[in-house]
């Protein structure tokens, strides 16, 4: 069975600010959008097809002391069920942008693809390659993104899109 461990923090559209005011769902709203935290949990609005999968970590983090941890097999997908605050009322000089860091233990060469969705219909995607080593930071603004980022986005998903060697 082909199965791997990423670690993430999680930002959806414009952020850069640290901020222990975590709302309900666990995100807390920061300029631009929001921010996922992993102080207190997992929150509800993230889940996978795949049991047991999350976890919260602290062997490796930015933004706080604890990150999302997703152990994952080639079929599994990874969901955040929220606004995603998009808008098209942009500024050209400072873009809507998507924001996140990956922990990779192991390089795998394969790739995750990021998709943005409204009601399960994808709007826009990218993908990202995960033959890498460490935390890397992803920032890709939504104008640079396949397809046509709608403001009725509410739906993150991300899914491995081959996976062909095993990696832990």
């Amino acid at each position: 069975m082909k199965y791997g461990i990423l670690t993430l923090s999680i930002m959806l559209a414009l952020t850069g600010c640290n901020s222990n005011q975590n709302n309900e769902e666990g995100k807390a709203n920061e300029p631009g959008g929001y921010m996922y935290f992993f102080e207190d949990g997992i929150p509800q609005t993230i889940s996978t097809n795949s049991p047991h999968a999350l976890a919260i970590s602290n062997q490796q983090s930015k933004d706080g002391d604890h990150s999302l941890q997703w152990q994952f097999e080639s079929t599994n997908t990874l969901k955040f069920s929220n606004d995603i605050g998009y808008s098209a009322d942009e500024d050209p000089a400072t873009p809507l942008t998507f924001m996140a860091w990956v922990y990779n233990s192991t390089p795998i060469n394969d790739s995750l693809r990021f998709s943005f969705k409204t009601n399960e219909q994808e709007n826009v995607f990218f993908q990202y390659s995960l033959n890498f080593t460490g935390w890397r930071g992803i920032a890709v603004p939504f104008r640079d993104m396949n397809g046509a980022p709608a403001e009725s986005m509410n739906q993150l998903k991300l899914l491995l899109l081959a996976l062909p060697v095993p990696f832990y």
